[in-house]
């Protein structure tokens, strides 16, 4: 009900890209993040799938239940999900990235961004779920643009595995602001990662010193998408 995607084909197929841990469970431990720590760890399974989309007037509903769905895709190292879709994005406007759109994280001059739907885009929790309701009542996608890289040394000597990060220049703080961003598409000159979780951290300023609290936002390489899907 509050969370983001994007599409994603390969060969013949359209993929639904979102974070596993909408759907299924996730232990954080499992997932190939090298050195990095992740303590977080879902239990919930929730199969079934209301796509909003946009269309010129309202956002069209679509439902999908990934029991009903053969061919869906996701393994233990990655809180990545890959569903097939019978529909066609490009009739409601959407982009269908490719892997000749994949670009490296190490191909960003210093920022992207993360296009998607934090929880305040959702109708309020307190309302009863209603399809009609949230078709009706979602607002705009938001842009989280993310720092990527930082002056002086490397400030990351931890191996990171399959993942990257970045840091919100809006400097958001609470955690409450970056949920229903999970699975959102992170650009930079094409498709750069998966949108997975936040941290928060204290920051020191080069200059003054000073302490602040930052959001550190993490995120899987696009590129392991192609391997996931044509496994």
């Amino acid at each position: 009900m509050r969370a983001s995607g994007f599409f994603f084909a390969i060969d013949t197929q359209t993929y639904l890209i979102t974070a596993r841990h909408n759907l299924l469970p996730v232990n954080a431990a499992t997932l190939a993040t090298g050195d990095w720590p992740l303590d977080f760890e879902t239990e919930d399974s929730l199969p079934t799938i209301d796509l909003y989309l946009q269309d010129t007037q309202s956002r069209v509903q679509h439902r999908i239940d990934i029991r009903d769905t053969p061919g869906v895709r996701f393994n233990a190292n990655l809180d990545v999900v890959g569903i097939p879709i019978d529909l066609t994005p490009q009739d409601y406007g959407y982009t269908v990235w490719t892997p000749t759109d994949i670009s490296s994280p190490e191909s960003i001059d210093n920022s992207t961004d993360s296009l998607g739907f934090p929880g305040y885009s959702f109708p309020s929790g307190d309302t009863e779920y209603d399809t009609d309701l949230y078709a009706n009542e979602i607002i705009d996608p938001h842009v989280l643009t993310l720092q990527t890289k930082f002056p002086g040394p490397s400030q990351l000597s931890i191996d990171t595995g399959l993942i990257e990060i970045g840091f919100d220049t809006d400097t958001g703080t609470q955690s409450s602001e970056y949920n229903g961003f999970s699975g959102s598409p992170i650009l930079g000159d094409g498709l750069v990662g998966i949108h997975m979780s936040n941290q928060k951290v204290s920051a020191i300023g080069t200059n003054t010193g000073s302490s602040d609290e930052e959001m550190m936002i993490l995120y899987w390489r696009a590129d392991v998408l192609p391997q996931l899907l044509s496994s």
